[in-house]
Parts: C-alpha cells; structure tokens; sequence
C-alpha cells in the first residue's frame, strides 16, 4: 500500500497571498475579500446594498511589496501594496490602507 499526501509549497510572501482568501469586515455593514484562482485575482467589496458593491476580476502579476490586478470588465490596472505578517494581510493603494485576515 503506498500513501501519498499533496500540498503546495509556499516559497514567498506572494505565494502564502495566492494560496489563501483574505476577508475584513467594514463599517455600514460592509466586507472585503481578496482570493485567488491560478493567476486571477478576485477583490471584492461587498454590502447589504447589491449597488453598493465592487468586484474587481483579472489577471493578477506580483512583485515583492505590490501586485496589479487588471480588471478584465473595467480594462483597468488596480495595485495594491502588501505587507503580510501571521495571518493578517496589509494592503494599501491610492485610496487608503486596510487589513484583511486569512480565512
């Protein structure tokens, strides 16, 4: 009988991001979310409100501290800074900074 068991390995910051979903709860009732497909990122932002919502889908390219997510609806480049530690997610762009958590 052989047994055999299959993980991924985490070589970098970058891969311990795409291998896991991120989430943070928001005011007003709000949530965030950040998961990865291969190398299409989902960032979504959601609310009670359906159009109050935000989803941002594509092609995902990661660097040491950023990476660029090319929405594939809007054709626009978003990126975002990261700063990983333990199981807590930093990110931050233009329009602010928040913390998401590893789900």
């Amino acid at each position: 009988m052989t047994l055999c068991s299959c993980s991924e390995t985490v070589k970098n910051e970058a891969d311990e991001i795409r291998l896991n979903s991120w989430r943070a709860s928001l005011a007003g009732n709000r949530s965030v979310s950040l998961s990865f497909e291969g190398d299409t990122g989902c960032f979504q932002i959601s609310s009670k409100e359906k159009s109050d919502s935000v989803t941002l889908k594509g092609l995902t390219l990661f660097d040491k501290n950023s990476f660029a997510l090319f929405d594939r609806e809007d054709k626009m480049t978003y990126r975002f800074n990261y700063s990983l530690k333990e199981n807590k997610l930093k990110l931050s762009c233009d329009y602010g900074a928040l913390t998401l958590k590893r789900n």
